[in-house]
């Protein structure tokens, strides 16, 4: 068994949503929440400081975090738009969301868009990170290899083989796709914009378990 599938593996049966020992699912009593897995698990980097340091959710990322909390009780499909100030932490609670979504389902789709290649790039960057910063509660990293990791796709192993997509509007719409999440960063300046938009929320299915959000400034 390959490195990637022993560390993917082991989050599967802690955190798999519909076996895992804290899947988050009714009646589970060691459910641990989204909320308790990004800040016990999730390391970020310190906007001030450069320092990596636990995520703690702040006051506007609590409120975003309730939001949709709130719609994943009532069974319907996870819809969000927000107009975000800057440095509030908008993006960087999405991109938890988008992992947690990533590593306690099996086979999920995931699709982040910028508006441009670069911006894309800084996406991806963010992804990879927030990835390789994930540590155990002793503190340790938690070293989960990945089966492919480039510009446009990042895969956990097996059994989890979850993929998140990361690409610009310039790109591709995806179109035949199933998707499970797609975020849309600053689709204001996106070319063709309501032509792109309407194409990639096609292939989200609009069924409880699904999540799209719409982020600009």
């Amino acid at each position: 068994m390959s490195a990637a599938n022993r560390s993917a593996g082991y989050l599967d049966f802690l955190l798999n949503a519909d076996t895992g020992l804290y899947g988050n699912r009714p009646g589970n009593r060691w459910r641990l929440s989204r909320r308790k897995f990004l800040e016990r698990f999730v390391w970020i980097q310190d906007k001030m400081t450069r320092k990596i340091v636990p995520f703690r959710l702040n006051e506007a990322q609590r409120l975003q975090e309730a939001a949709i909390v709130r719609m994943e009780r009532r069974g319907v499909p996870v819809r969000v738009a927000t107009l975000k100030a800057r440095q509030h932490g908008t993006s960087t609670h999405i991109g938890g969301v988008a992992l947690h979504f990533m590593v306690t389902n099996r086979h999920a789709r995931a699709l982040l868009m910028g508006h441009k290649k670069d911006s894309a790039g800084v996406i991806h960057g963010r992804m990879r990170d927030m990835i390789g910063y994930l540590r155990r509660k002793d503190g340790k990293n938690w070293n989960l290899v990945l089966e492919s990791d480039n510009r446009k796709e990042i895969e956990v192993g097996h059994p989890i083989r979850s993929v998140v997509l990361v690409d610009s509007a310039e790109g591709p719409d995806y179109r035949g796709d199933t998707l499970g999440f797609f975020h849309a960063i600053e689709p204001g300046d996106w070319p063709n914009a309501i032509a792109k938009a309407n194409a990639v929320f096609q292939v989200v299915p609009p069924s409880a378990g699904t999540y799209i959000f719409i982020e600009g400034t």
